[in-house]
């Protein structure tokens, strides 16, 4: 089995998070705001960003950095973790780039995105598509061709936000 945690641009939460942290949203500090303590998870990680000084590259880098919290939340989850340990579940982290039309993947042992390779696409754009041995072959090659590993307990960082 597998969980994809799909992170995006344009985020209104993460945006939110970002102006929250700035200083810029006192709404979202109300204990009351949903936003604000959805968001409360993710504040840690803007230190890692605040000195990005273009404000597109900054929103871009803690979404990503949300993709990532929120694997690491599913794995303080005792019943996800075990049955990542067992080998029953894989987690993975993708960003999609809503404007672009791109999508990245976390690989967890080396804490970074990296963009898909279209040319490993499942969708042909012509026909719609590929057929379900085409996809295999697909799944193959890419398999191949990214041996990152998904994230799972053993390799990806676990951090208490309490």
């Amino acid at each position: 089995a597998h969980v994809i945690v799909m992170g995006h641009s344009n985020c209104g939460g993460v945006q939110g998070c970002l102006d929250m942290c700035k200083g810029h949203a006192p709404h979202l500090e109300e204990k009351t705001s949903f936003v604000g303590r959805w968001m409360d998870i993710l504040r840690p990680k803007y230190a890692e960003v605040a000195d990005i000084a273009d404000p597109a590259e900054q929103v871009h880098a803690l979404e990503k950095h949300a993709v990532m919290v929120s694997l690491e939340n599913l794995l303080s989850f005792p019943f996800v973790k075990e049955r990542v340990e067992a080998g029953d579940l894989t987690l993975h982290g993708l960003w999609n780039d809503i404007g672009a039309g791109g999508v990245e993947y976390y690989d967890c042992d080396e804490e970074k995105f990296y963009r898909f390779n279209p040319k490993t696409c499942l969708h042909k754009p012509e026909t719609g598509f590929y057929s379900g041995a085409m996809q295999q072959r697909i799944a193959v090659n890419l398999r191949e061709e990214h041996t990152r590993k998904p994230c799972s307990s053993r390799n990806a960082r676990h951090t208490d936000y309490s």
